[in-house]
């Protein structure tokens, strides 16, 4: 295995890490999500499908006009170099017979919703029965503006207000100028929500299930970065940080990886002096009289053995026993080293009084003359 079986266990730690945290950004809402295909569904194509009843075949099978929801976190994305906030929504919709297509398909859509949402009904108050997800529904009253519907409803008059009453209704949404629709007293207008408190297409979807329980949708939660960064850097810890060298280890003592080897320390602390106790416990080494009896024999046999030899010389006979001295080395004489006397006698030198001691000749002094 080589360089893996080096790796301890803070190495593992720290690599899962790194790759938890990589793999929880790629899965937030910061990444992408699926594509889908590109469709005529727009907001309000989406609405309407959404509102209206489910499509039945030719057998009697009720299909739903837009199934398989799922709703992602809000993000910010960059459309033409403009940061914009927006939710993007998947689902399968149903595509009816129109002119590039005679016959009806399932398609795979991908839309990025605005945040804040605001709802676009299609049809007058009329049509949806006074009820209609994400809005409120307000009767004109006479000199009513729709600065003055806004500014009532949302507790003041702003550009995204106002935007937002005409876009949900028809009778605003395509007129050129406020000279291009007339309402009476009585008439009924659609105010969605309030675009300062920021809903998403998810309060969207479940303000629809209130009123079509059939319809379902998923919040993709996992791509939450407070989720998404949870579970993808615990999961990493937990498999590359803990299991996985938990089985290099038993891959290793199962004999898959190189022997252990040796190394050049060698461990000094297993050693300890000893204790003045430990050392007046020992035993004290006696020499007894036996011990000098071996002691001498060994000595006497040692030179029995080097006179066989012929290493060493027997004493003369008739003569005082000398020391044997061994065969061939000649044996130094001469007298003690002596030092030669220096002959030559030291001049007489004057310090006169310095504190450092500079030697000067000291001259005689002659007599003049007479």
């Amino acid at each position: 295995m080589g360089f893996v079986e080096d790796l301890k266990w803070w190495h593992w730690l720290a690599i899962s890490l790194v790759i938890g945290l990589a793999l929880g950004y790629l899965n937030s809402a910061g990444a992408d999500v699926p594509g889908g295909a590109h469709t005529d569904i727009s907001q309000l194509k989406f609405e309407q499908l959404l509102m209206a009843d489910t499509t039945v075949d030719a057998k009697g099978n009720h299909i739903p006009n837009i199934s398989g929801i799922t709703v992602y976190p809000p993000r910010i994305a960059v459309v033409n170099d403009q940061p914009i906030a927006g939710q993007i929504v998947t689902f399968t919709g149903l595509i009816r017979p129109n002119e590039r297509s005679t016959v009806a398909t399932l398609q795979f859509c991908t839309l990025m919703f605005p945040v804040p949402y605001e709802a676009q009904p299609d049809a007058e108050v009329r049509r949806y029965r006074g009820s209609y997800p994400g809005t409120t529904v307000y009767t004109w009253k006479k000199g009513d503006t729709i600065p003055s519907i806004a500014n009532a409803l949302y507790g003041k008059v702003t550009p995204a207000g106002v935007r937002a009453i005409k876009e949900a209704n028809r009778v605003f949404r395509y007129a050129e100028s406020s000279n291009d629709f007339i309402l009476r007293p009585g008439d009924q207008i659609f105010v969605p929500w309030n675009p300062a408190d920021n809903r998403t297409a998810s309060d969207f979807l479940a303000a629809v299930k209130t009123i079509h329980p059939d319809v379902t949708y998923r919040y993709a939660w996992w791509r939450s970065p407070h989720y998404a960064y949870q579970l993808w850097t615990g999961g990493s810890v937990l498999i590359i940080g803990i299991i996985w060298p938990t089985l290099i280890q038993m891959m290793i003592k199962g004999g898959l990886g190189r022997p252990p080897r040796a190394t050049d320390e060698y461990d000094l602390s297993r050693f300890k002096g000893e204790t003045e106790e430990e050392e007046e416990k020992k035993p004290k080494v006696v020499v007894t009289a036996d011990d000098l009896i071996e002691m001498q024999k060994l000595q006497e046999k040692m030179e029995a053995d080097l006179k066989e030899s012929g290493f060493l010389q027997p004493a003369a006979q008739g003569g005082a026993a000398t020391t044997p001295q061994p065969v061939g080395v000649k044996k130094l004489s001469g007298g003690p080293l002596e030092l030669a006397a220096d002959t030559k006698t030291e001049e007489e030198k004057n310090f006169e009084g310095e504190y450092y001691p500079v030697a000067h000749p000291k001259h005689r002094e002659e007599k003049p003359k007479k």
